[in-house]
């Protein structure tokens, strides 16, 4: 493990302007920016990010109050054409070196509901949103009319998952009928610089008369316009454009060296207490409260903690204890068939008709990826879900509590002073919703040295 390295809003800001002194910077325009996570990795790769288009006021408060004076867009991305981004940019077809998108995609992520959520009209994010799953195509509509140099969308991992293949290529093939060459891979935050195992697949399209004269710069020469989905292959597999992915850094930073310090933090603090105060009231406090703290796997302890094995542990102890009546009335296993009421005592689901049955056992299994990691390993992946004061499906390492707004954000890789409007709750909410900027930035580098740089001073 490494340590993880901090850094402010200034940093920020002088990555830019070195890069426009240098004559390295690059324009962006940003769609789905959210509180401005993506943004931050392009600025710190050096990129001069033009504008944004965000549809919640929350998000684009945030946005501002950290770089203030951006254009912007508070709209549903469906009610914005490329031409309106052109004219607030000033900007012709085809000037813009890279525009980006993080489409929100909750049935692709790998604890989401997968093809059960699809086609479903439903409150995302405070909204009612029909066909949430579709909004990849927007970005990719926009991308044809504003035929930017590179586009990069980001999304959950669970995309790439074989029951996601369809849809996911569908979204490729989108892209490239504007004339792009696409590839994708799937990047693990803690591979650059991210104090956290976020893996995120970042598609990328290369535009035609670009890649034509970069192609030469160990990219692969492969094309990725073959519209073709054949027994679960994608037809543009994750080595097209090989050569422009970042390298690893070989530094891992772990969980230790992010917010250790944090503790003595007087703002943090006040929010360590404001959640112990709702966590202390919660009834899985009694098993929380028995988990694990303060593991290190240098110490030989294991590399995380489960709520729901300390839950499992404890329910059962409780049950051996009940009288033969209680142990009648709570049985230790029991699973009951919704439809007709049939009761089978078995530890495991009964295999037929499964769907059916519900657990009604009194020791089982609960709380599935509420977990703790250790000191000295990378977070897991952090969710706008699991960073809630009542979910806290992310546990301190040595506290019986999620993580606070100011653990998030360095856990994430935003400036220590990044601002965050809105209650606590609201304030987790922009920090799990976020493309992690070192992430971003690490990307955003590559694509600038080895695609826009070389094509520029062709």
């Amino acid at each position: 493990m490494a340590n993880y390295d901090d850094y402010t809003l200034d940093d920020v800001y002088a990555a830019v302007d070195r890069a426009k002194e240098n004559g390295t910077s690059f324009t962006v325009f940003s769609t789905f920016a959210g509180g401005g996570g993506s943004s931050t990795g392009y600025k710190l790769a050096g990129g001069d990010v033009r504008g944004v288009l965000e549809f919640q006021k929350v998000g684009i408060r945030t946005y501002l109050e950290n770089y203030p004076g951006t254009k912007f867009f508070c709209k549903d991305i469906r009610n914005v054409t490329g031409e309106q981004i052109l004219k607030r940019l000033r900007m012709k077809s085809g000037d813009l070196d890279i525009f980006d998108g993080s489409p929100p995609c909750p049935p692709f992520s790998m604890s989401g509901s997968k093809r059960k959520g699809w086609n479903k009209t439903k409150k995302v994010y405070g909204f009612e949103q029909t066909n949430i799953e579709d909004l990849s195509f927007e970005v990719a509509r926009l991308v044809g009319e504003v035929k930017p140099k590179v586009f990069i969308c980001e999304n959950v991992k669970g995309m790439t998952m074989n029951y996601a293949h369809d849809h996911f290529q569908s979204i490729m093939d989108a892209f490239s009928k504007h004339g792009y060459e696409v590839g994708w891979r799937v990047l693990n935050g803690k591979n650059y610089g991210v104090p956290q195992a976020r893996e995120r697949v970042f598609i990328v399209g290369i535009r035609e008369d670009v890649y034509k004269i970069i192609s030469g710069n160990d990219l692969s020469l492969r094309t990725g316009r073959v519209n073709l989905y054949k027994e679960e292959r994608l037809s543009i597999d994750n080595t097209t454009l090989d050569g422009i992915w970042p390298e690893e850094n070989g530094r891992i930073p772990d969980i230790e060296s992010a917010i250790g310090d944090l503790m003595d933090d007087e703002e943090n603090l006040a929010e360590h207490k404001e959640i112990m105060k709702v966590m202390e009231e919660q009834k899985r406090w009694k098993y929380l409260s028995l988990m694990p703290t303060d593991l290190r796997i240098q110490k030989g302890n294991c590399s995380y903690a489960e709520y729901a094995v300390t839950y499992f542990k404890e329910r059962e102890k409780e049950w051996e204890l009940f009288t033969d009546d209680q142990k009648v009335i709570e049985p230790k296993f029991c699973w009951e068939n919704k439809k007709t009421g049939e009761k089978k005592f078995v530890y495991k689901k009964p295999i037929e008709n499964r769907d059916q049955w519900k657990n009604i056992s009194y020791v089982k299994h609960s709380g599935f990826q509420v977990r703790r990691v250790a000191w000295d390993r990378p977070s897991h992946t952090l969710t706008e879900r699991g960073l809630q004061i009542g979910t806290a499906a992310h546990l301190h390492p040595g506290q019986h509590r999620g993580f606070t707004s100011i653990e998030a954000k360095r856990i994430m890789s935003l400036p220590n002073d990044y601002k965050l409007s809105g209650n606590l709750n609201e304030r987790l909410a922009r920090v799990g919703l976020m493309v992690a900027p070192k992430q971003m930035e690490h990307l955003a580098r590559s694509i600038n040295e080895k695609v826009l740089l070389p094509y520029k001073r062709r």
